[in-house]
C-alpha cells in the first residue's frame, strides 16, 4: 500500500476537502456526456417537472384502471 497524498480524483469523481466536509463532483463526466450528444449548449431548467406532482403514481393508477374495466 502506498500513500499518494490527498484524494483529488477517483473513478471519474473529483473530490475536494473543505474543512470537515468532503465535496464530490462529476462535473467533468456530465460535460463529456453533453458533448457526446451535442447538448453542450442546452439551457438548464431549475425544475424538471411540476412540483408536488407524482407522474409515476398517476401512470400506474391509470394503467391499472384500464386493464380491469370490463
Amino acid at each position: 500500500m502506498k500513500d499518494l497524498g490527498v484524494l483529488s480524483w477517483f473513478l471519474g469523481i473529483q473530490f475536494k476537502c473543505k474543512g470537515d466536509c468532503l465535496e464530490m463532483s462529476q462535473n467533468q463526466y456530465v460535460e463529456k456526456i453533453l458533448s457526446k450528444f451535442r447538448m453542450s449548449d442546452c439551457k438548464p431548467k431549475a425544475v424538471t417537472c411540476e412540483p408536488g406532482k407524482n407522474k409515476a403514481s398517476e401512470t400506474y393508477e391509470s394503467d391499472h384502471e384500464n386493464k380491469f374495466v370490463s
